[in-house]
């Protein structure tokens, strides 16, 4: 009877042991990724040529909503232009991947693709804008013949960078020698517009003789247009 009773003891507490410890067992991870999340570099204006100021990140979790440590997240560009500094970028204790990007020399959008197995991927959207002023090309003859009286305006300088891409907002003093008292400028500063192009308003007057109008950039960026004003009745062609 007593070693049918220890018997019975040993048991219950082999059985309790053993309970405790399926109690503390860590749970099994949860291998893939359920979602990830962009959490840096979205929406960037990387101007042309250059590396984006932040590297396009994400942070992936798995099924339980832990980080997912070592994670491969695929990273490609849908659309556009630049390039990616890797194609693979793993994941680190915090579930965090980073990819730098680079913009191309042609302005535009481009969208890059952030994905880790059959989770949904994350697009980042990123704009090239142009580099600095580098040319003034003339939309006008360098030099015109005008009556007096006659207006040279419209569209007079394209600003380009130096991969030839549009610059807009770029300011520009206008200045005229030689002009009369009765010719008549529109304003003493132009930028140009969305595409590039700066205008201008300018009337002859009454007196002939020959005016000189400089755009120059706040960057040095100058060009000149000669204007050869005649009266009436005595135009020269």
């Amino acid at each position: 009877m007593r070693s049918s009773t220890l018997k019975l003891l040993f048991c219950g507490v082999a059985f309790t042991t053993l309970a405790a410890c399926s109690d503390t067992t860590a749970p099994t991870p949860v291998s893939g990724a359920a979602r990830v999340i962009a959490i840096a570099g979205m929406q960037q204006a990387i101007t042309a040529g250059e590396a984006a100021p932040d590297s396009l990140a994400v942070v992936v979790y798995d099924a339980q909503g832990q980080f997912s440590v070592n994670a491969q997240v695929r990273w490609s560009i849908i659309d556009g232009d630049g390039t990616l500094s890797g194609d693979v970028a793993t994941t680190d204790a915090r579930g965090i991947a980073k990819v730098a990007f680079n913009a191309a020399t042609r302005t535009g959008v481009t969208h890059v693709s952030a994905q880790v197995g059959d989770a949904s991927p994350v697009l980042f959207e990123e704009t090239t804008i142009a580099a600095a002023a580098a040319r003034l090309l003339p939309m006008r003859a360098a030099t015109d013949s005008l009556s007096t009286g006659d207006a040279f305006s419209g569209a007079l300088v394209h600003v380009i960078d130096q991969y030839g891409n549009n610059v807009p907002n770029v300011m520009m003093t206008v200045d005229v020698q030689n002009a009369s008292e009765d010719d008549f400028l529109s304003s003493s500063q132009t930028a140009s517009d969305v595409s590039g192009v700066a205008s201008t308003f300018f009337a002859t007057g009454s007196l002939g003789g020959q005016r000189v109008m400089t755009l120059t950039t706040d960057g040095g960026l100058t060009i000149s247009f000669t204007l050869n004003v005649y009266a009436s009745a005595a135009r020269k062609n």
